[in-house]
C-alpha cells in the first residue's frame, strides 16, 4: 500500500514537472551561424554601365566568406573575423579583404571598413523593421524583414528563408533608381546579395538615347561548409 502511494505520488510530481516545462521558442539565430571554421562560396555577377564610354560589361567571378577566428574588440566583446577570398582564373584563391560581426541575443553587427550596421535583430519575425545605422553617425536607415519561405538558388533548395529589404527608392520619372536586399537561409546565412545603382541621363527630346550609369551587383550561394 505504502509503495502504491509513493508511485502516485512520483507520478503527479512528474506530470506536474512536464506541464511546467515551456517549449523552447525559436528565436532565429540560426539565419545567421557563427561556427569558426564554416565557409560559403558564392557566384557574382557585376553588371557596369558606363556613361562615358557608353558600354555596358559584365564580370563574372567567384568569392569565398570564411569565418575565421574569434577575438575580443576594444570593448571587450566576442567579435568573429571574416576573411574573403576572390577567385580568378590565372591566380587562384587570393585573400582580398576582412571584416568582422559582433551577434548577441539581439543582434547582428558588421564592421566594414569601420562602418557598424545592424544586419539582424532577434527574435526573427515577419514583418520586423529596425534601423540598421543605429550604431552610427550616418542618417537613419530602415531595415523590413519578410518570410520565411522557401528559394530555390542556383539549384539548390533552401526550405527556410528570410529576406531583408534594404533600400528601395526611385524617382517618379524613374531618372536614379536604388535597390539592395539580401536573403538568409536557417542554418546557412547569406545565401542571395542583390545590389542595384542606375542613373540615367537624358535631355527628353524625342528620338534622345537614354544613358545609363551605375552597377547591377547580384551574388548568389554556390556552396557551403561547417556551418
Amino acid at each position: 500500500m505504502r509503495f502504491s502511494v509513493f508511485a502516485f505520488a512520483l507520478f503527479i510530481t512528474l506530470s506536474s514537472c512536464k506541464k511546467a516545462e515551456k517549449p523552447q521558442v525559436d528565436l532565429g539565430f540560426d539565419y545567421y551561424p557563427n561556427a569558426i571554421g564554416s565557409q560559403i562560396v558564392y557566384s557574382v555577377d557585376s553588371i557596369v554601365y558606363n556613361s562615358f564610354t557608353l558600354t555596358v560589361d559584365t564580370f563574372k567571378f567567384e568569392i569565398k566568406e570564411v569565418q575565421k577566428e574569434q577575438i575580443k574588440d576594444d570593448g571587450g566583446r566576442d567579435i568573429v573575423v571574416m576573411s574573403r577570398w576572390k577567385n580568378s582564373p590565372k591566380k587562384g584563391w587570393k585573400e582580398v579583404k576582412s571584416w568582422q560581426f559582433y551577434k548577441d541575443n539581439f543582434i547582428v553587427e558588421e564592421q566594414k571598413e569601420n562602418l557598424r550596421i545592424v544586419k539582424m535583430n532577434f527574435p526573427v519575425v515577419d514583418g520586423q523593421s529596425w534601423d540598421a545605422n543605429v550604431r552610427n553617425t550616418q542618417a537613419s536607415q530602415t531595415y523590413r524583414l519578410t518570410g520565411p519561405q522557401s528559394e530555390i538558388i542556383l539549384g539548390n533548395s533552401y526550405s527556410e528563408v528570410v529576406i531583408v529589404d534594404q533600400l528601395d527608392e526611385s524617382d517618379p520619372l524613374q531618372l536614379q533608381v536604388n535597390r539592395a536586399f539580401e536573403k538568409y537561409a536557417k542554418g546557412v546565412g547569406l545565401v542571395y546579395k542583390y545590389n542595384k545603382s542606375l542613373k540615367r541621363f537624358t535631355t527628353g527630346e524625342p528620338g534622345d538615347v537614354p544613358i545609363d550609369s551605375g552597377l547591377i551587383y547580384i551574388q548568389q550561394i554556390k556552396s557551403h561548409s561547417g556551418q
